[in-house]
C-alpha cells in the first residue's frame, strides 16, 4: 500500500512552487517510486496487488488545496493505466479515494469546529476512520477481489456525493 501524503491548504494563487513540488513529490512521485520498486518482483512471480491511496479531492473540490487535489488525481491515473500494464503479468493495482479520515495529516490546519462541520457535511454523519481505509485495503489485496484491477474505491461515507466546505 503507497499511503503517504501531504497538503497545504492554501488558494492557488497563495502557493509557491516549492509547495507545488512538496506536494507532488510525496503524494505522486512517492506513489511511482513504490510502484516501481514492486513491480519488477512482483512481475517475476506473476502475482501481486497494489494498492495507491488517492483522495475524494481527485474528483470533486473539498478545500482549497489545489496541488494536493493535482497529485491524487495523478495517483487515480497512474493506477488505472499501470493496472493495464501489468495486468497480463498476473498483478491487480487499485486505489482507494478516502474522503474525510481522521488523521494527523487532515487534523492539522484545522479547529475542532472545521472537523465537525466536515463530520456534519458526510452522510453518514461522521468522519471515517483510518480502519475504515485498512479494511478497504484488506479487501482490494483478497481473493474477494481477485477480479478487480485498475479500480478506485471511494471510501468517504458518502462525502463525495455534493462539495464538501469546512
Amino acid at each position: 500500500m503507497n499511503n503517504a501524503g501531504t497538503g497545504i491548504l492554501k488558494l492557488f494563487v497563495e502557493n509557491t512552487e516549492g509547495d507545488w513540488d512538496l506536494t507532488l513529490d510525496v503524494n505522486l512521485k512517492g506513489v511511482f517510486l513504490c510502484c516501481r520498486r514492486v513491480v519488477p518482483e512482483m512481475s517475476k512471480q506473476q502475482s501481486g496487488a497494489i494498492v495507491n491511496i488517492a483522495s475524494i479531492a481527485a474528483f470533486h473540490y473539498t478545500v482549497p488545496h489545489v496541488p494536493y487535489a493535482a497529485s491524487k488525481a495523478g495517483v487515480v491515473a497512474l493506477t488505472r493505466d499501470l493496472a493495464y500494464e501489468v495486468g497480463r503479468v498476473g498483478i491487480r493495482v487499485n486505489a482507494i479515494a478516502p474522503g474525510p479520515i481522521e488523521t494527523p495529516l487532515m487534523s492539522s490546519g484545522l479547529t475542532a469546529e472545521q472537523k465537525a462541520a466536515y463530520a456534519r457535511g458526510v452522510p453518514l454523519g461522521r468522519l471515517g476512520r483510518p480502519e475504515d481505509i485498512g479494511e478497504a485495503v484488506v479487501f482490494l489485496v483478497s481473493d474477494a477481489a481477485s477480479f478487480i484491477t485498475g479500480a478506485t474505491l471511494v471510501v468517504s461515507g458518502g462525502a463525495d456525493l455534493s462539495v464538501m466546505r469546512a
